[in-house]
């Protein structure tokens, strides 16, 4: 069973490494990168906690972008603040590298569903598929990193919902944190 699962492993691995190649040797594509990493420093001057008004979406309104990459990043920094200075450049590629991570997590979960459904050499078919054509690459185009991490928590929610028996305690957890 360990054996056929490797395939899984190879391609969340080679979707790591496209992504990463695709923005090779910056790591910074354009769009919303720098206003996301302006967001990630209003959070760390508001001490950690997202602001009531933002400076960057509709400015001065309520209306905040959903921050939990936003904070993931900047309690990444803080617990990682006394080995190293972060500075904007340092956000900006946390957040590609998280976004590439979760785009890797998405395309291997697709294609472990998918795995269910062929065998054999028809396999390379959604491999390359979820390697190479998957919608997150245009998304890594202008920075939509947090469509990505949402498109994520979903696949992986809908994969925990499909894949129920019965409810047990462990499924009541991973469904409910990615719900949330």
């Amino acid at each position: 069973m360990r054996f056929r699962k490797a395939d899984v492993f190879v391609v969340f691995v080679a979707s790591f490494i496209v992504r990463i190649l695709i923005f090779y040797p910056n790591f910074i594509p354009s769009g919303d990168v720098a206003q996301f990493s302006i967001f990630v420093r209003e959070i760390s001057t508001n001490g950690g906690i997202v602001p009531s008004t933002n400076s960057i979406y509709f400015p001065g309104s309520e209306y905040i972008y959903p921050p939990l990459l936003f904070l993931a990043v900047n309690y990444f920094n803080v617990l990682f603040s006394h080995f190293a200075q972060t500075g904007g450049l340092t956000v900006m590629r946390e957040l590609f590298l998280s976004g590439a991570l979760a785009s890797s997590v998405t395309a291997a979960a697709v294609y472990w569903k998918m795995k269910e459904k062929t065998h054999g050499i028809l396999l390379l078919v959604p491999a390359i598929v979820m390697v190479f054509f998957t919608p997150d690459l245009y998304a890594f185009s202008w920075g939509g990193y947090p469509f990505i991490v949402a498109e994520m928590f979903m696949i992986l929610l809908i994969l925990v919902l499909e894949n129920r028996n019965e409810v047990t305690y462990r499924w009541a957890i991973y469904s409910g944190v990615l719900y949330v």
